[in-house]
């Protein structure tokens, strides 16, 4: 990982995610997150890569280590490269081209590399008016092929698309009677608008 998706990934942090700062919501079935990441995820990192005492790591201790008697630069470090490995690489960002490395990478990160890539495929069927990709969310070679539109002309479309997903998704659980995800809405809508305008 270089220094610019480096600085990259800690800007979304720092817009997209709230910052570096550990939260508790109410609404949220995970158990707290810091700068983005779920407890759970960070656990399993730790665990996989090998840091000493991991499968012990507790809520608590995640909550120490980001704002308490515990902080330390440490878990910032693991963080970054959790975005990178989890986020950055499954959903090709080094492959879209500039403009469109930061939204998808938070896309990716919002909704899951898989969701991501099936946005883009439908963004560029949608530019070349045409289903000419699968929309499976798998970076086969076709897809790879047909990523040499103008980021340009593809950026658009697929902002279009993140913000038709996450309608998508409100109108699904509207449908099952499930009301719990309706107060994420206007920070996902603030989310792609960031996104539409940066860089």
């Amino acid at each position: 990982m270089d220094d610019k998706i480096r600085e990259l990934i800690s800007n979304m942090i720092e817009n997209d995610e709230g910052g570096w700062q550990y939260t508790n919501h109410p609404s949220d079935p995970d158990k707290g997150t810091y700068a983005g990441i779920r407890f759970k995820t960070f656990k399993k990192w730790i665990v996989a890569n090998g840091v000493d005492r991991a499968e012990m790591y507790t809520p608590q201790n995640f909550k120490d280590d980001a704002q308490g008697r515990n902080r330390t630069d440490a878990i910032d470090e693991e963080v970054i490269e959790i975005y990178y490995h989890k986020y950055w690489l499954p959903a090709h960002c080094d492959d879209v081209g500039s403009t469109l490395q930061r939204p998808v990478f938070s896309c990716a990160v919002n909704i899951g590399p898989l969701e991501a890539i099936r946005t883009l495929q439908r963004a560029y069927n949608m530019a070349v008016l045409g289903p000419s990709l699968f929309e499976d969310g798998i970076w086969g070679p076709k897809t790879e092929a047909n990523m040499h539109l103008s980021m340009y002309v593809m950026k658009p479309p697929f902002m279009r698309e993140w913000f038709r997903y996450y309608i998508h998704i409100i109108e699904n659980d509207h449908d099952k009677g499930n009301h719990k995800r309706i107060d994420f809405l206007e920070g996902w809508f603030n989310r792609v608008e960031k996104n539409r305008l940066y860089g």
